[in-house]
């Protein structure tokens, strides 16, 4: 046991703090243990059409928001976290640096809507199946 750990263990509130993080340590790993495994092309086939709709929709709409692609990020843990906030930066970089009159367009809107609408049922699909 760690030093700090045992000092604190000589007494009843020690003791009350050492279950304590060993409970909050339990629920972590549980937590983790509930967490979906998605593979790469799971994760890039939700990830690349959330973070388009995302970004086009902050570029070209500065009232409205959507934060799918990041609750999709939040979701995620270790590669696959990895791998979608890489593309949720390279997305970004994208649409920043395109030109509202290519990017702010109905039917660029409406295509992306779509494929963001299909990647939501996949990721609710995949979430029911864990």
């Amino acid at each position: 046991m760690a030093r700090g750990l045992q000092a604190l263990r000589g007494n009843a509130r020690g003791d009350a703090v050492v279950k304590t993080v060993a409970i909050i340590g339990l629920l972590s790993v549980a937590a983790c243990a509930h967490t979906p495994v998605y593979s790469a092309a799971q994760v890039e086939a939700i990830m690349q059409p959330l973070a388009y709709e995302q970004q086009i929709v902050r570029k070209c709409d500065e009232a409205a928001t959507i934060a799918d692609a990041d609750n999709f990020l939040a979701s995620l843990r270790g590669d696959a976290a990895e791998q979608a906030a890489e593309i949720l930066s390279f997305i970004t970089l994208e649409v920043a640096e395109g030109e509202a009159e290519y990017v702010c367009t109905v039917e660029l809107y409406y295509s992306t809507q779509e494929r963001a609408d299909d990647a939501r049922a996949l990721w609710a699909t995949l979430k029911g199946n864990s």
